[in-house]
């Protein structure tokens, strides 16, 4: 068995295993790009109610998927506060 790298991540696979934890679909787009994928992430990370379920999941892509909010004008600004103050209590690299 080959060893696993960190950094690899497949995002079919932690869909699957957070639609199995949750126990219902939260992320639609599977079976679209990566890009309409990542980009669905961002918003349900930004959701405070799924912020740290998303973040042990897709830990490797947090620094990617909070970036999004910047470029995001439909997330509410509240919301994305609110989930940054949830993930930097445990997440401090994406505090820059």
């Amino acid at each position: 068995m080959e060893p696993r790298h960190p950094l690899r991540l497949d995002l079919a696979a932690q869909s699957a295993a957070l639609h199995a934890h949750l126990g219902r679909v939260v992320v639609s787009k599977v079976q679209a790009g990566a890009t309409e994928l990542l980009q669905e992430l961002s918003e349900l990370l930004a959701t405070p109610q799924y912020t740290l379920l998303i973040a042990k999941y897709f830990r490797p892509l947090l620094v990617d998927l909070t970036a999004r909010w910047l470029s995001e004008s439909n997330i509410p600004e509240e919301a994305r506060f609110v989930a940054l103050a949830l993930l930097l209590e445990c997440h401090e690299e994406i505090f820059p």
